[in-house]
């Protein structure tokens, strides 16, 4: 019979969620917010912020290619694989945004503030005893992750996960002016 490694998701979790955070700790002018997704549709519908990406990324890792010796699982390479995989599109999201005021720094004026605004992620209710789920989050970032045994496969499985909304605040509004139409 094949059993589950031995494996604290609660402790993953938290090894995660420290990984992630320094990959995204790189991303210079850029603020970090943690919301519902209720609270963040008001923001947005009330203005202050103007969406330019969303996603909700999901990895999956088989546990059974991180297992070592005596049964335990490489948390520290799974971690580090997993923050890598969750955070890739966010920072290219957030770099892309970032390159173009730097190209043209007069983009800088008036753009506002660059925020990545992380949801909550509902824990999933039915798990029927076969699977392990966590949450971990800081005041800024919230990851979610779940083990269970994959019988199709027959292997163990690790799902992480994240909501991410990358978004602007403060902007101004340019207009382009005529200098001819001026009054004298």
């Amino acid at each position: 019979m094949h059993e589950m490694p031995r494996f604290d998701i609660r402790r993953f979790m938290e090894l995660v969620l420290i990984a992630y955070s320094q990959k995204l700790r790189d991303l210079s002018r850029v603020k970090f917010m943690l919301l519902d997704k209720d609270a963040l549709r008001d923001a947005i519908s009330a203005g202050p912020f103007r969406v330019l990406r969303e996603a909700a990324p999901a990895v999956r890792f088989p546990l059974d290619n991180f297992m070592r010796n005596d049964g335990g699982v490489d948390d520290q390479t799974l971690s580090e694989e997993v923050a890598r995989a969750l955070s890739e599109a966010l920072i290219e999201a957030a770099t892309s945004e970032l390159r173009a005021e730097g190209e043209h720094p007069a983009k800088r004026i008036g753009a506002g503030e660059l925020w990545i605004i992380h949801k909550r992620i509902p824990l999933p209710v039915l798990t029927l005893g076969a699977a392990q789920v966590h949450a971990a989050q800081s005041d800024t970032i919230y990851l979610l992750g779940q083990v269970w045994y994959g019988a199709d496969e027959l292997k163990n499985e690790f799902l992480a996960m994240t909501d991410w909304t990358l978004a602007r605040s403060g902007e101004t509004k340019k207009e382009t002016i005529d200098v001819n139409s001026l009054p004298n």
